[in-house]
């Protein structure tokens, strides 16, 4: 594909220069309305979410409503609290939640000022309004990465000063291959910087920087390596710049890069942005910390009935596992018919070709889907 070195990430790197210079100077970029950061992905996300169900009937993780009890910090650095509605996946309600605190204060505009204290599933189905908004990062089976702060570092040089800051934050993949080529999705990305600081004296100071994409991305690996056309790339960034809330909209001038290895769930996202003297680079790195299990269902299978026209057969599902050590259960069906739990469950047959899926959930919903076939013959 291409040859580069590993060096970290730019998935921050949008930061492009000059929303950095428009945020650091106090302008706020074209106004946005509330909902911009998740209504495209969202709905992205809610129709991957149906598409990862295909299997004639078989279940799959619905989102239902979650109550997010935020909290806004006034200038004054006093606490206003304030309830939001959102949906999520099963075990995804702290992070929605968060993100949209973040996004919405209680007048309805992203400001990012807002943080989570807790969130509450109330157990109720999603309405169609609310399901829009799933975050396309809570897609089920999506490969969340926890960005790693000790090892993630944001360089900033502006106006003949440099400064770095550690980054933390997250994203969630989709797709990815070890070797060969194929697909992988960004589906969301978020990255936080606590504090940072320019000038003689840190005379520009910036505390809770948050930079959320907006939107899935989808690009092309080639032996672990992927390039993300700067085409595809919308991000809005958050900041307090000395104690002031800003906010800019901006898209990159440059390609990022990345890199993903499914087997260690190792990634990283590079790349450098300057204009003249003034440019950033980002190093983020992390490395999977939820990933969906890898179902086996076995090699197809022929036996030969009992003189009833039937045959009991044991099948085959001890080669599926979870990369994250959290495989929970597998289901096995023809149709959208349960046979039965299980590595190894006895299900008996009727004459003929049986197509069966063997289903495999892991601790946090994640699943996958393998087949095979047992042919039942007389002789």
């Amino acid at each position: 594909m291409m040859a580069m070195k590993r060096l970290g990430a730019t998935a921050g790197v949008s930061l492009v220069v000059g929303a950095w210079t428009m945020l650091l100077a106090g302008g706020c970029g074209p106004p946005f309305e509330a909902g911009t950061t998740s209504s495209g992905a969202g709905a992205a996300g809610a129709a991957g979410g149906e598409a990862g169900g295909a299997g004639g009937g078989l279940p799959v993780p619905k989102p239902t409503v979650f109550e997010c009890h935020c909290n806004l910090f006034t200038p004054e650095g006093k606490p206003q609290s304030f309830s939001l509605f959102a949906c999520a996946y099963p075990g995804g309600g702290d992070e929605v939640c968060a993100a949209k605190c973040a996004d919405y204060d209680n007048d309805g505009e992203p400001n990012g000022d807002a943080e989570l204290e807790y969130a509450q599933s109330i157990g109720e189905a999603c309405p169609p309004e609310l399901e829009r908004e799933v975050i396309s990062g809570e897609e089920p089976n999506s490969i969340d990465v926890p960005i790693d702060r000790e090892s993630s570092e944001l360089v900033v040089r502006f106006a003949g000063d440099q400064t770095s800051a550690p980054v933390g934050g997250g994203v969630s993949l989709k797709g990815g291959c070890e070797t060969g080529e194929c697909s992988i999705e960004v589906l969301h990305a978020h990255f936080d910087i606590e504090q940072a600081s320019f000038g003689a004296g840190g005379a520009v100071r910036l505390d809770r920087v948050r930079v959320l994409s907006v939107g899935r991305v989808v690009a092309e690996q080639s032996d672990g390596y992927f390039r993300i056309p700067h085409t595809q790339v919308d991000l809005i960034l958050n900041a307090q710049v000395n104690g002031v809330h800003r906010a800019s909209r901006f898209a990159p001038a440059q390609d990022l890069f990345g890199f993903y290895q499914p087997s260690t769930g190792e990634l990283e996202i590079f790349g450098e942005l300057s204009a003249g003297a003034d440019g950033l680079s980002i190093d983020i790195r992390g490395r999977a910390a939820a990933r969906p299990p890898r179902a086996d269902a076995g090699p197809p299978r022929v036996v030969v009935a009992n003189a009833g026209g039937q045959a009991t057969v044991t099948l085959d599902g001890e080669r599926t596992f979870d990369p994250d050590g959290d495989l929970v259960e597998t289901f096995w069906y023809e149709g959208s018919k349960l046979l039965g739990t299980g590595a190894r469950p006895k299900v008996t047959f009727g004459l003929g070709k049986h197509i069966i899926t063997a289903r495999a959930f892991d601790a946090t919903n994640r699943w996958d889907d393998a087949e095979t076939v047992v042919d039942v013959r007389k002789h």
